[in-house]
């Protein structure tokens, strides 16, 4: 009688961890489309970055230098922003997710 009680207790322990690890799961990916958002909204902001440098040197810093020439007064500051040049780094984690293989870092 023991033992039926024993195998009754053991699939209760693994009921109950199906559940867990089935709920971490589902808490995992929703976690990792935060992630990636995250991400997609960082490399987004750092185009947007990098577009205000490009029309600040076609468009601010030129008309700055001549007026600057014109009214005899110094260049230096119209230097332009440094672009910036950092990349996002994938998880390897999300890459294995997804089915990708992932990348080296």
């Amino acid at each position: 009688m023991a033992n039926g009680w024993e195998r009754h207790s053991l699939s209760e322990n693994a009921e109950l961890i199906r559940k867990a690890g089935r709920e971490l799961h589902e808490r995992m990916e929703v976690f990792m489309r935060h992630y990636q958002g995250v991400g997609k909204e960082l490399q987004s902001a750092v185009a947007a970055y990098n577009r205000s440098i490009g029309s600040y040197d076609s468009r601010i810093a030129t008309n700055g230098r001549e007026f600057a020439q014109l009214a005899s007064v110094s260049e230096e500051v119209f230097t332009a922003p440094r672009e910036i040049e950092e990349t996002i780094r994938a998880s390897g984690h999300v890459a294995a997710i997804e089915g990708d293989a992932p990348e080296e870092q």
